[in-house]
């Protein structure tokens, strides 16, 4: 199976917070995909350690965490040249900006898809049924584009938080130590 590298694109300049959105989504696909973590708060420059991972060819997958502003202008132009470099691979958004603005997402050319809502059930669903080449319209909390034009498929209610399985602290850590 193919692996998911995680974007976390810069939101501060100061005091890195730690990447919660991501590692909810990371939690959530644990023991079916691999992945890693590359964290804009700690890179000074993200995108050669993106392509660096991307040109192994092990990652079929690009998952991006974006809101509006910071986040925004650091996603585009590394989603643009990965689009560019390395057509096969699956970008996906989640978070604050796609989901209220999935049109533009869309429409931009260089993500496939956008997370709508709690990413728990929707990822690991996404990435199953695109690995077996199965139809995504029924996956809950997706947008995409089809031949009709852009696709919203239902919404699931806010998951039970106690339910969903605890934060790969401990992964991020083999990543970025935690203590930065």
């Amino acid at each position: 199976m193919n692996k998911v590298l995680f974007f976390n694109p810069r939101s501060a300049r100061f005091k890195p917070r730690i990447p919660n959105s991501i590692l909810s989504v990371a939690s959530a696909i644990d023991g079916l995909f691999d992945y890693a973590i590359v964290d804009g708060n700690l890179e000074s420059d993200p995108e050669p350690k993106i392509i660096e991972y991307l040109r192994g060819g092990e990652f079929g997958y690009f998952g991006c965490s974006c809101m509006p502003g910071p986040q925004l202008k650091q996603a585009i132009p590394i989603c643009q040249k990965i689009k560019a470099e390395f057509p096969g691979v699956v970008i996906i958004w989640g978070g604050y900006f796609p989901s209220n603005q999935p049109a533009a997402v869309l429409d931009s050319g260089f993500v496939d898809y956008v997370i709508n809502g709690p990413g728990e059930k929707c990822l690991p669903s996404l990435l199953q049924a695109l690995e077996h080449k199965q139809a995504v319209d029924s996956i809950h909390n997706l947008i995409f584009k089809s031949a009709a034009g852009i696709v919203r498929t239902p919404k699931d209610d806010l998951y039970d938080q106690d339910s969903l399985p605890p934060l790969p602290y401990e992964r991020l850590n083999q990543f970025y130590p935690i203590d930065r």
